[in-house]
């Protein structure tokens, strides 16, 4: 791959290389959280649920179930589907509505599906089970809110200590590479989070960074330009960037 070299690029950098060291390291190296410095484990719903109650308090919760992120399409069977699941309401794109038959979204904008798994007191007994569910459901992933409060839960990587969850580097890094790979000349730099500094940059032109439980950073070069952006909406932020730098061309 030809490409412009910095003065700090190296042949991993050059040659793209280098996102593909991050996924082994992801897959076979022991994740550390940043802050605690203590290995990130995969943490059951019995302790999701007290992290939860924390939070909340006796507030009651409702228990969301992700089920398409930043998706195009109609959608129409997965919620015929989840109708016949026992499911009646849902949050699309941000908003709770009830699941209607024949109900079906716009095709070609990008859509965020959560199911409503149920409503219950942060602090009953009946938590722990539907959180269980929203976890199956969720594929491992699952949102508790109560009013403007959100809380994201993993029930596959999370700190023990702080709760901080860290995105899923392979499937974050394939999201971004379906919307972006169009796009010759531009490096985008993915990663989970950065700790020695933007100097792991390199010569990047874009960096997509953890920053917090559900939040990304978003880079310019070194510079980071955008913190603490909702995890939901960072990849249309991310291309919002890329086309104020006219560097950004529709795909043919």
């Amino acid at each position: 791959r030809m490409t412009r070299a910095g003065a700090n690029s190296t042949v991993a950098t050059v040659t793209e290389v280098s996102h593909y060291l991050r996924l082994i390291w992801a897959r076979i190296g022991v994740l550390h959280c940043v802050d605690c410095e203590v290995p990130i484990a995969a943490r059951p719903a019995s302790q999701l649920v007290h992290d939860v109650a924390r939070r909340f308090g006796a507030k009651e919760v409702t228990l969301l179930a992700p089920v398409v992120r930043g998706r195009k399409g109609i959608h129409r069977e997965l919620l015929k589907k989840a109708m016949k699941d026992g499911f009646t309401e849902a949050r699309i794109d941000g908003a709770l509505q009830p699941l209607e038959a024949g109900m079906k979204l716009d095709r070609y904008t990008e859509h965020d599906v959560e199911l409503v798994v149920g409503r219950v007191s942060a602090k009953s007994s009946g938590s722990l089970s539907l959180l269980v569910k929203a976890l199956l459901v969720g594929d491992g992933a699952a949102w508790a809110i109560a009013g403007k409060d959100e809380m994201q839960l993993s029930s596959k990587q999370a700190c023990p200590s702080c709760g901080r969850t860290l995105f899923d580097l392979q499937s974050v890094t394939q999201t971004i590479r379906a919307r972006t790979d169009h796009l010759k000349g531009v490096t985008i730099a993915i990663m989970g989070c950065i700790v020695n500094g933007p100097g792991e940059m390199a010569d990047a032109d874009f960096g997509y960074v953890g920053g917090a439980p559900a939040k990304i950073n978003l880079y310019v070069g070194k510079q980071c330009v955008k913190y603490n952006v909702p995890a939901e909406e960072a990849l249309d932020r991310l291309i919002g960037l890329i086309k104020e730098h006219g560097k950004w061309v529709e795909p043919s």
